[in-house]
């Protein structure tokens, strides 16, 4: 398959498709109601591409999309997408005009904001992540005196008891909100590691992001979900050249080959979003104590990805030597003497790190069917509109 870059990010559609229908079939196995399913989008979509990848959710059973801020909701917007889209970040004083402008459910956490904007907004419940949202007894006052659409916790912890225990508080005020008639019509609690872990925590809704791109959350074992990898960060090789030993290569000069090599040179460094650990100096403690431990793991057995700027070359991992640069990155090629430039890799960073203009191409049946090169175009800006009446 030829993409028309030197370095370029694969989203496999199809993988995503299929990750949204593995999380579907856990939810319809549990007891009770099937709660539907909200594709968190926040980060670009794990930087995916969020517009890229609305579509592929929607199309495989998704109900809601999760975002983070309002821009990004007003991307989704912008390029057409209908579905309902929950703002995460509680929205500051000049940007409400603009969540009724695009239709965007806002999160709030106090009494003046959701009366500004319900019914289209849910209450944050603060159960113990400490980051906002209204305690719980601030909730219940909340919502006696105004109706929203939805309420909602974000346990934040992985230890099985302290999940359980934040979301009792949380379901012992929803069983108070429906005794006294104010409990909103979608509850939820349940993201990626607890919807895994605590079956307990799926109620109208759940939010899965990590899931979905194929990335086990913590806690999550292979046996939970069958779940496959969305992402390849590619790039092609763009020189390659012999050295001679006691050369040495990169920004200080840090790395000294000790014997003949060839360097291989991939067009991509930290402005791309590749790891920013100088890979040739062991004088670092905790460069030193990293390696380490990643070697006790590799020979008990463990099947450990490249470290973050590592590269993998015909299925092999290619050592990176010297300081990384803005733009490029030396591999020690000597295990391939014939590579040549134009040859594919692979690289390992996180991908929601990878700069939005290094191009997208997303697959199906693993086929290019479209592409996002570059940032995505601005989207503009709403000033009151409420008052003037106008819209986008």
């Amino acid at each position: 398959m030829y993409i028309p870059a030197q370095l370029w990010a694969e989203i496999d559609l199809d993988a995503i498709a299929h990750n949204v229908q593995q999380v579907l079939q856990l939810l319809a196995a549990g007891r009770g109601r099937t709660p539907s399913l909200m594709a968190v989008l926040k980060g670009d979509a794990y930087g995916h591409g969020a517009v890229g990848v609305a579509g592929a959710v929607l199309d495989a059973g998704a109900h809601w999309l999760g975002v983070s801020t309002l821009a990004e909701g007003m991307e989704l917007r912008e390029a057409g997408i209908e579905a309902p889209i929950l703002v995460f970040n509680p929205p500051l004083p000049d940007e409400l005009a603009s969540f009724s402008a695009y239709r965007l459910t806002a999160t709030v956490g106090d009494l003046a904001t959701a009366r500004r904007l319900a019914p289209a907004c849910h209450l944050k419940v603060n159960t113990g992540l400490g980051r906002f949202g209204a305690d719980v007894a601030t909730a219940a006052a909340i919502l006696e005196e105004q109706p929203v659409e939805g309420i909602y916790t974000h346990p934040g912890v992985f230890d099985l008891p302290e999940l359980r225990r934040r979301v009792a508080r949380f379901r012992q005020l929803l069983n108070r909100l429906e005794a006294s008639g104010h409990r909103p019509a979608l509850a939820h609690a349940a993201a990626n590691s607890a919807l895994l872990l605590e079956p307990g925590t799926r109620l109208d809704l759940v939010r899965a992001g990590n899931l979905l791109y194929g990335i086990c959350p913590e806690g999550c074992s292979p046996s939970m979900i069958d779940i496959r990898d969305a992402w390849r960060l590619r790039a092609r090789v763009i020189a390659v050249r012999q050295v001679a030993a006691g050369s040495r290569v990169g920004y200080g000069a840090e790395h000294v080959f000790l014997r003949p090599a060839r360097v291989a040179v991939v067009p991509a460094g930290f402005a791309d979003g590749i790891g920013l650990e100088p890979a040739g100096r062991m004088d670092r403690p905790r460069v030193l104590l990293r390696r380490l431990v990643r070697l006790i793991l590799q020979r008990a057995g463990y099947s450990l990805a490249p470290a973050n700027g590592g590269v993998e070359i015909r299925g092999r991992v290619a050592p990176r030597v010297g300081r990384l640069g803005m733009a490029h990155t030396l591999v020690d090629a000597t295990a391939f003497p014939d590579l040549a430039p134009g040859e594919p890799v692979t690289l390992y960073a996180r991908r929601a790190t990878v700069n939005a203009r290094v191009p997208r191409f997303y697959l199906r049946d693993g086929l290019p069917v479209a592409a996002r090169t570059g940032v995505p175009r601005p989207v503009p800006l709403v000033d009151n509109l409420s008052l003037r009446g106008e819209m986008p």
